[in-house]
């Protein structure tokens, strides 16, 4: 059980943290929404906007971790998100979609999220997060000769795709999403120095070198086009 459930997170505790992706997300998700969380594995993220008034459906492939998400979310479908049909046996419209941290675990990431559109009311939104093989662990180990896969983090060995900052935005525009924010969870080489200053140096270096020291990152996104005739899909909304 402890393999499967190798992802398994603290929700409720990382959001107290700023720095976190959880914290960053969380203040993204306004109050009283309808979410589908993409890959909700446990449910402990969605059980944190469930506290905020949010209504949370959940998919995940994991059975043992959707048993327990269960318990906890509103609906939770035990399925593939790449299958066909997973997205289109859904009968609602959600005001935002989360894909975090799963879009690298997935073949064909592009086509998840074009159907992800279909499922989105005429203000939703999409959020991601994506880990940036670009980051200045990974360049040490290419430079050392690394490249080795490991059971979590950056080189997990389930990823099929990895992405920079520049290609992360590539896929959501390639998808039909216009990007409304890209923000970061920024790691430093020594850790102990973020833990010191409370994160502000990690901050400030990001900020400068975001390819460089940028762990994770955060993408918010919304359909760049209408539904409508024009374009194979739809017009392009201003």
């Amino acid at each position: 059980m402890a393999d499967s459930l190798k992802y398994d997170r603290e929700a409720k505790a990382e959001i107290g943290k700023p720095y976190s992706v959880f914290a960053k997300i969380y203040r993204l998700i306004p109050a009283g929404i309808n979410v589908l969380d993409v890959g909700c594995y446990t449910g402990k993220f969605g059980a944190v906007l469930k506290q905020k008034g949010c209504r949370v459906t959940g998919i995940e492939i994991n059975a043992a971790a959707a048993e327990q998400a269960r318990r906890i979310l509103d609906v939770v479908k035990i399925a593939d998100v790449e299958a066909v049909g997973t997205f289109e046996n859904l009968n609602e419209k959600y005001d935002a979609i989360l894909f975090l941290d799963i879009l690298e675990h997935c073949h064909w990431p592009a086509e998840i999220l074009e159907r992800a559109r279909e499922l989105l009311a005429p203000e939703g939104f999409v959020i991601a997060s994506i880990p940036n093989i670009a980051n200045w662990s990974m360049r040490l180990n290419l430079f050392l000769g690394r490249f080795e896969y490991e059971p979590i983090g950056l080189m997990d060995e389930t990823h099929l795709r990895f992405y920079t900052i520049k290609t992360a935005r590539k896929l959501f525009e390639t998808a039909g999403y216009k990007i409304e924010l890209v923000d970061h969870r920024f790691s430093l080489p020594v850790f102990k120095i973020r833990n010191i200053v409370g994160g502000t140096l990690a901050k400030i270096l990001g900020n400068l070198f975001p390819g460089l020291f940028s762990y994770q990152i955060v993408i918010k996104a919304r359909p760049a086009y209408a539904k409508g005739a024009g374009s194979p899909m739809g017009q392009p909304l201003n």
